[in-house]
């Protein structure tokens, strides 16, 4: 089982962060660098990459030997070995700190840590969080329901005039089927009224939070509509921006 920390947004969606090795981060490098919002950092990974892809593959042989030797001397060998060495270190960075890259990024830009959580990938443990928050969100506003059912009560109760009592009950129609269920014990009335009010204050609340979940989605689905039009074209640009790098480097 993964280990991801959950990060929520006053306006964007939860994202969710794996704790430990990033194997996209591994196999993409500096292309995922900038889909994740680290451009300049993905296009000196790439530059440095092909650089050392450059040097491993092309500069072999004699050839090599002949254009390293006047700089390096007679420890030609060594600075091959140290720069294969270090074409695996630019390699396997971005596997090993790309999700602690992303961990700091995400608080600079607004988003807050809820918890971590166990889950086997980023969309389940988003989608635990949630429900987390959601059963939490459902007892606290049950609290306030049954509070305002009951205020409705007391009001009633502390009523003296008894044409003006029933100016506190909400739902005359709950109350009636109250006092039918209750066989006219007023006692009984008053406490199936609260059961009775608080579960229609609950529908009802309910109700408007699907109304505006399904306005959340459809502005949600609008953003990560236009975040793929964006990553589209960072992705164009800075590939554009790279091969004319390396052209007017190796050319």
């Amino acid at each position: 089982m993964k280990v991801f920390q959950v990060y929520e947004h006053k306006v964007k969606s939860n994202v969710a962060v794996k704790i430990g090795f990033s194997w996209p981060g591994l196999f993409f490098g500096g292309a995922w660098m900038v889909i994740k919002g680290f451009p300049f950092r993905g296009i000196f990974f790439v530059i440095v990459d092909f650089a050392l892809l450059f040097h491993n593959l092309i500069l072999g042989g004699n050839r090599y030997t002949e254009l390293m030797t006047p700089i390096v001397g007679e420890r030609v060998f060594l600075a091959g070995v140290l720069l294969y060495l270090l074409s695996i270190f630019f390699i396997l960075l971005p596997g090993f700190k790309g999700n602690t890259w992303l961990r700091k990024k995400y608080p600079k830009n607004g988003y807050v840590l809820i918890k971590s959580v166990s889950a086997e990938s980023k969309q389940a443990a988003i989608a635990l969080v949630k429900n987390e928050e959601n059963i939490k969100s459902q007892d606290s506003f049950q609290e306030t329901y049954y509070s305002e059912a009951y205020k409705e009560i007391e009001n009633y109760e502390n009523e003296i005039n008894k044409n003006e009592k029933m100016q506190y009950i909400k739902n005359s129609s709950l109350w009636a089927r109250a006092f039918a269920e209750s066989e006219g014990e007023e006692t009984k009335q008053k406490a199936i009224y609260v059961k009775l009010r608080t579960n229609q204050l609950s529908i009802e609340d309910l109700k408007n939070k699907e109304l505006t979940n399904a306005a959340d989605e459809k502005d949600k689905e609008q953003r990560e509509l236009s975040k793929k039009k964006s990553v589209g074209s960072k992705i164009f640009f800075y590939g554009l921006l790279v091969t004319l790098i390396l052209l007017i480097i190796y050319l």
